[in-house]
Formats: C-alpha cells, sequence, structure tokens
C-alpha cells in the first residue's frame, strides 16, 4: 500500500523530492525536514511503490532520498531502474545507509548511478543541504538538456523557410529506411524544383525570391500528414518523406500541393499574381525491396529530371 503525501495546489518553486524508505519513522522524519525548507515531498514504503509514485509524476522529479536496505527491491536495484527510465534518468539520488554495511551498499550505490549518500542516524539540516544541491544539480541538468535539444532543433531547421534542412533530410530518411525495412512498409519520397525560379530572382529580385520560398514552404507544410516531414533540400529544391505511403499515397501528397497553389497564387510587390509551379519525382520503396537511402533518392532525382525534361509542372514516378 502506497504512502503519499498530498501534494500542494501549486509545484513548490525549491523542488520536487521523493523518499523512498520501509521504515514509516525514517520516512516522516525526512519528510518533515524538507517540507519544512519549503519541497514538495511524495512517500513510497518499497522500492516497488517508488516506481509506482514515478510512473503517476506530472511535474518534474529534482531529488529522490533512497533507504539501501528494504524488503524486495531494495536501493541499489531502484537507482537501477530509475536510470532507465527517461523522465528521471537524470535525477540526483541520495543514499541512506547504516553504519552496519555502510561501504558496500554505497560502493554499489554509486556504481548503479546514485549522486550522494549518508549515513543513518543522521542530521537533519545537513541532509536537507545536501538535498539543495542534489536538487540544484538535477535543475541544472534538466536546463542544459532543454538548451542543447533546443539548439539541435535549431540546427535542424532552414531559417529562411522554416523547414528541415538537408542534413536533417539525410538522418531523417536513413532511420526511415531502417524502420521500412524492419517492419516490411512503404515509404515514399517526393523531390520537387520550383519551375523558372531563376527566372522570379532575374526579374524581381533575390528579396521577392525570398519570399516566394517561404510562401511556397508554408503551403508545403500546409499539405502534410502528421507523420510526413518536409525539407529544404537545396536553393529553390525541396524534399517530403512520407512514411507508411505507397506511390498511390504520394501522388495524392503531391496532388493536394498542387491544388493548394493554384488555389492561393502568389503576388508579387508589384501586384500582380502567378501560380508558383513545381516539376516533382515521386520514389517508393517497399519493405521487401532493397531500400537504401542513396538507391531511393537517386530514383527520386532521376524522375525530377525527367519531368523537367518532359516540359515541367508535372511529377514524374521512378
Amino acid at each position: 500500500m502506497l504512502s503519499v503525501i498530498v501534494a500542494p495546489e501549486q509545484p513548490s518553486e525549491r523542488g520536487l523530492i521523493l523518499v523512498v524508505d520501509d521504515d514509516a519513522s525514517t520516512r516522516t522524519l525526512v519528510s518533515r525536514w524538507l517540507q519544512k525548507e519549503g519541497y514538495e515531498v511524495r512517500e513510497a514504503p518499497s522500492g516497488e511503490g517508488a516506481l509506482e509514485v514515478v510512473a503517476a509524476l506530472t511535474t518534474p522529479l529534482d531529488c529522490v532520498v533512497l533507504d539501501v536496505m528494504m524488503p524486495g527491491m531494495n536501493g541499489v536495484e531502484v537507482v537501477q531502474r530509475l536510470r532507465g527510465i527517461p523522465a528521471v534518468a537524470d535525477v540526483s539520488v541520495l543514499l541512506l545507509t547504516a553504519h552496519a554495511t555502510g561501504d558496500e551498499d554505497v560502493v554499489a550505490g554509486m556504481d548503479a548511478g546514485a549522486s550522494d549518500y549518508m549515513f543513518k542516524p543522521f542530521s537533519g539540516p545537513v541532509m536537507v543541504a545536501r538535498v539543495r544541491a542534489l536538487c540544484r544539480r538535477t535543475q541544472h541538468a534538466r536546463e542544459l538538456k532543454a538548451k542543447l535539444l533546443e539548439a539541435e532543433e535549431h540546427a535542424a531547421i532552414d531559417p529562411l523557410t522554416n523547414l528541415y534542412n538537408r542534413r536533417q533530410f539525410e538522418r531523417t530518411l536513413t532511420e526511415e529506411a531502417a524502420r521500412a525495412r524492419r517492419h516490411q512498409s512503404p515509404c515514399a519520397i517526393l523531390l520537387g524544383d520550383l519551375d523558372y525560379f531563376k527566372t522570379i530572382n532575374d526579374t524581381h529580385g533575390h528579396a521577392e525570391g525570398d519570399r516566394v520560398l517561404t510562401y511556397f514552404s508554408s503551403k508545403v507544410q500546409s499539405i502534410l500528414r502528421g507523420e510526413d516531414r518536409a525539407f529544404r533540400y537545396g536553393g529553390e529544391e525541396f524534399a517530403v518523406i512520407l512514411p507508411g505511403a505507397d506511390v498511390e499515397g504520394a501522388l495524392r501528397v503531391d496532388r493536394r500541393l498542387r491544388e493548394a497553389l493554384a488555389r492561393d497564387p502568389y503576388v508579387f510587390a508589384k501586384g500582380h499574381s502567378n501560380v508558383i509551379n513545381y516539376s516533382a519525382g515521386i520514389a517508393c520503396a517497399q519493405g521487401a525491396s532493397d531500400f537504401t537511402f542513396k538507391g531511393i533518392v537517386e530514383d527520386a532525382d532521376r524522375a525530377l529530371y525527367a519531368a523537367k525534361r518532359n516540359g515541367r509542372n508535372r511529377t514524374e514516378l521512378a
């Protein structure tokens, strides 16, 4: 039976702590010290209970104060399990261990990924100070990870069109190729190139050309399914990866894009409007085929150039 202290309506600014100990008096003592300092506390009487509490959390966990010696799942096993859960893999863990079994428990716990330890009986103020430091460590790691993820996301985005860039295209298609082979499912790509884009730049200037690319990219994004991804492949070239799509599915996406462009022609700065057309090549790999990154890109590229040779403003199949 879990013993859980009811959370305040608003999460504590200091942090959220999980206290895990099979001894109720120790749990109460630790919790009272931490709550006195403004921390929000959850309690669990066992390792199994701790994992249940973690699974039910809706706010970030900052530290776990964990007894080593418990019936059933001991503290070392709990640490190992926590390190395998992405949401709490970086959360700091303070081990509490008895003097009688101290060194061996501490070594095993630190090897498993614990952050610090204390022997029982402990000083309340010292315990709070260590938890405070561990919470700062967790929060700093969380902030750093968020900044790295944001930086990676920005590095994958073309700043003009807000589509993913070519580097991300290569990474995504490699992953989708592996998934298609593994699950024996189809995957299609559409490579496109805006028709007469050089003429737009020469006639209206590069700033207008950039606005055309932005307009076109917004149309591409507007017709994609949730699992589809669009990329700026080159200057005026774009690519769309369509997981799970066969040739007919890719042609439907192509048709939706052409219809969207026809419904809303681009208005140039000088006031006149034109439908922005493109040529495209579609390649589709079935799960049973030899689906490689290089092969499907080359197939789509050949189909794209066939569309250019055959009059532009059309789509050819590989």
